[in-house]
């Protein structure tokens, strides 16, 4: 909403700790600056997690990712709606920037140099492009969970396909490389 983030008044979030992992993974030796950017970071690209409660999040996933995912994937879209699986199902990838589900921290920060060097709503748009990328989506549609916290797992388990850029071969076509869910995030924002 524009309102400035009063440091004072950051509150730590489930998942934080995420995030902290990954900067401090690829800056060990530095922790001082590993610490200054955790600061920037909760001010600019997290700070609606680091609000209060999570209700800006959640209100931005409800009125940007399933409207958006409806004009990209209208049956998927509507398979979500239909098995009872809400936008907010989501937030996780969102709060912690995929470092929830990520656990390699070289792919982790590979993710979050272009991630933080782009528009923060860029979580949105790379989150979008995981959901439509044809064999997410196949595997999506292949789950035959009616339970929404089942299909949560599923659908939340598709970043371990994501591979860096020269790990995919032959007969790999289960797998997506990280370049490729950078373009199509870029293209789509």
């Amino acid at each position: 909403d524009g309102t400035a983030v009063n440091p004072s008044r950051l509150h730590y979030y489930q998942g934080f700790h995420d995030v902290a992992s990954v900067i401090l993974a690829n800056i060990s030796n530095r922790p001082e600056l590993a610490s200054a950017i955790l600061r920037k970071l909760a001010k600019s690209h997290l700070r609606d997690a680091t609000r209060e409660d999570f209700s800006g999040i959640t209100c931005f996933l409800e009125i940007a990712l399933y409207p958006l995912l409806q004009v990209l994937d209208e049956e998927l879209h509507d398979y979500f709606i239909f098995r009872e699986l809400g936008p907010t199902a989501f937030i996780t990838w969102i709060i912690t920037l995929f470092s929830h589900d990520i656990h390699d921290s070289e792919r982790a920060g590979r993710l979050f140099d272009a991630l933080l060097a782009s528009h923060p709503l860029m979580p949105l748009y790379f989150a979008v492009s995981i959901l439509v990328n044809p064999g997410c989506r196949d595997r999506i549609f292949e789950t035959d969970e009616d339970d929404p916290a089942m299909l949560h797992v599923v659908v939340t388990g598709l970043t371990r396909c994501l591979v860096d850029d020269f790990e995919v071969g032959e007969g790999d076509e289960d797998w997506f490389t990280m370049q490729d869910m950078i373009d199509t995030s870029i293209s789509l924002m």
